[in-house]
């Protein structure tokens, strides 16, 4: 049960509430997942323009549905049938394509699967919360991995991309940018200074050494090191850093 409260309190919910099935009753595990999905959609406008010509669905058209239209909900106990037979986490039935159904049973097998792929950092878990989102456009059956196995392609290239400009970056200087990685009372963080000025700034770790931080941040060694690269690049293409 530690690693269910390792879950609980990364997306800041109540242990109590994690239990039964029912209809959208304000479940956490709905949210948690919501909140990946979302997560992972933004990571994609994120990526480079190189690296989005490798996906072949329309993520712009996604994002939309996933604000505005996706609904996850608790599976009821009759739709838990299907998921069971199935071995599933989740399941989108094509009556209501915009609602991915999951399991939220008590369950401690069920409990640590969803732990493991809410708090992962590998596109493979991102492909099984990307799918369910495809699938909730009603464009794919469940088992065709057409369209979401392209974004292992779009993220090798990314991180290929990341690399190179963060290089660029921290060694060299362009347009007046440069990256800047510290470690201040012992939180990590990395700086862009744009003109000899910070402009951003973003935390990825506590207790490293300014060796430790540096490579953690290199080689996205972390979520947060992942995070904070993503971040800091983004603003850098906006500053025009990296034309």
């Amino acid at each position: 049960m530690k690693k269910l409260v390792i879950l609980i309190s990364t997306f800041c919910l109540c242990f109590n509430a994690w239990s039964g099935v029912g209809e959208g009753g304000g479940h956490p595990l709905e949210s948690a997942v919501k909140h990946k999905i979302e997560q992972i959609m933004t990571d994609i406008e994120y990526m480079s323009e190189d690296a989005k010509q490798k996906l072949n669905f329309n993520y712009l058209s996604l994002g939309v549905i996933v604000q505005l239209e996706l609904n996850v909900l608790c599976a009821t106990e009759e739709q838990m049938e299907t998921i069971q037979r199935e071995n599933k986490l989740a399941w989108v039935f094509k009556e209501n394509s915009r609602k991915i159904r999951i399991d939220c049973s008590a369950n401690e097998i069920v409990q640590q699967k969803w732990e493991k792929k809410l708090n992962s950092n590998s596109y493979v878990d991102d492909i099984f919360f990307l799918h369910e989102a495809l699938r909730a456009q009603n464009i794919l059956d469940d088992d065709n991995y057409a369209y979401s196995s392209s974004y292992v392609a779009a993220y090798k290239k990314n991180t290929a991309d990341q690399s190179q400009d963060i290089f660029r970056l921290m060694r060299t200087r362009n347009n007046g940018c440069n990256l800047r990685v510290k470690t201040e009372s012992g939180q990590s963080m990395v700086e862009l200074i744009v003109r000899g000025s910070k402009v951003n700034a973003y935390s990825f770790g506590q207790g490293l050494s300014p060796e430790a931080a540096e490579n953690s941040f290199l080689n996205a060694s972390s979520g947060s090191a992942s995070q904070a690269r993503k971040k800091i690049l983004l603003r850098a293409r906006e500053n025009y850093c990296l034309n």
